[in-house]
Formats: C-alpha cells, sequence, structure tokens
C-alpha cells in the first residue's frame, strides 16, 4: 500500500503494520506532507532514502531498517516505535531521533512530533 502526494514539501515514511499509527501518520497528508507506507521490512530502507521523517515499528525489523537508513541516508529523523519500555534503548542504539511506547497513548502529540521533525 503506498500512497504519495506529487505536491507535499515533506516525505514521511512508514514501516508499521498498526492500523493506529498507519492513520495518524496518514492524517499528515492533510498537512501537506507524502506519506509512503511498507508493508514489510524488506527492502524498506531503500524506500526510505531520502525521505525526511521515518516512522518504523521495532516489531517489523525495525533494528535493522533504522541502522540502513541512518547509515544511507544520515539526515533522515527516525521516530521508532517499540512494545515495552525497556526496549527504548535499542530503539536509540538503531539510531531513533524519538521512541514511542505502543500502545500509542496521545494521538495528537504522535503527530505533532512527527511533523516538526518534519519541517526541522
Amino acid at each position: 500500500m503506498t500512497a504519495k502526494v506529487s505536491d507535499a514539501t515533506s516525505q514521511i515514511f512508514v514501516l508499521s503494520k498498526d492500523p493506529k499509527v498507519q492513520k495518524a501518520a496518514g492524517s499528515l497528508k492533510q498537512r501537506g506532507c507524502a506519506i509512503t507506507y511498507a508493508p514489510k521490512p524488506l527492502g524498506a530502507a531503500r524506500a526510505a532514502r531520502g525521505c525526511d521523517v521515518a516512522v518504523i515499528d521495532l516489531d517489523r525489523g525495525g533494528y535493522s531498517v533504522a541502522k540502513d537508513i541512518k547509515a544511507s541516508s544520515p539526515d533522515t529523523k527516525v521516530v521508532m516505535l517499540c512494545d515495552r519500555s525497556h526496549d527504548r534503548w535499542l530503539c536509540m542504539q538503531a539510531g531513533a531521533d524519538i521512541v514511542f511506547i505502543k500502545p500509542l497513548q496521545d494521538l495528537p502529540d504522535f503527530v505533532e512530533q512527527i511533523e516538526a521533525l518534519a519541517l526541522s
């Protein structure tokens, strides 16, 4: 499932099967962002190349995807999601700029932080 907005100013890549995450990130289309969704980690780092923000779920192979993105596109901001608070350190080692623990409790904050990263 891939959706792009041609006149968008910010590119956001999403690797998550969580419908709440997809919907929250998708709401950024209304704010002028282009959203690309990846259904699986295979090829995800390549698909995220050149994006402004990558939203990555740790349980979707996120550790290696985040490391690959940071290695090939160091300016890309990485937002990682994990299921357990004690996995936060793993996300930070992978290069995450921000880590959220699932389930997401504050979706507006999640969206605002992604947008802020995209515009920085």
